[in-house]
């Protein structure tokens, strides 16, 4: 049976790139996902796109504020080892 064009084929779209993904239903605001729809229209992306882009970002973003938190307490570290070692006490 031949499809005509215009017409979606029955069933989930096929997997993007060879691996189906597992699907994910949620419930959100009406004005998030207006935001959503909005910001991704502006970047070019798919509604699906957007959300997933969004996920990855806040989760390096998350990677990131580690690595500041980590950075400030070594330099916290190496202020207080470097006064004791002018005060001539090193511990």
């Amino acid at each position: 049976m031949a499809m005509q064009i215009g017409t979606k084929r029955p069933g989930p779209p096929p997997p993007r790139y060879g691996i189906p993904r597992p699907n994910f239903s949620f419930r959100m605001a009406d004005d998030m996902r207006e935001r959503l729809i909005k910001a991704a229209r502006r970047s070019g992306r798919s509604l699906a796109d957007e959300i997933r882009f969004r996920l990855e970002r806040s989760f390096t973003d998350e990677q990131h504020d580690r690595m500041e938190m980590l950075i400030a307490d070594l330099s916290v570290l190496m202020r207080v080892r470097s006064r004791r070692t002018k005060n001539g006490v090193r511990k």
